[in-house]
């Protein structure tokens, strides 16, 4: 199972080099996700009341440690 981050758009520079940094974590992919998307793939991960007040456009990233 690979790690994965998901971030809003606008944040997601900011954010694989803060876990690069932090945890020498290693972005190995990048998918921007429409919300639909997001939703489907959260859904079978999260329980409703934790992603449905997350913004979007939302952006997938794989990482690896």
């Amino acid at each position: 199972m690979k790690p994965q981050l998901l971030v809003e758009a606008s944040k997601a520079t900011g954010s694989v080099k803060f876990y690069e940094t932090a945890f020498g974590a290693v972005e190995i992919s990048r998918n921007m996700e429409t919300k639909r998307m997001v939703e489907q793939e959260l859904n079978s991960r999260l329980s409703a009341p934790h992603f449905m007040s997350l913004p979007f456009p939302m952006i997938l990233f794989s990482l690896f440690r």
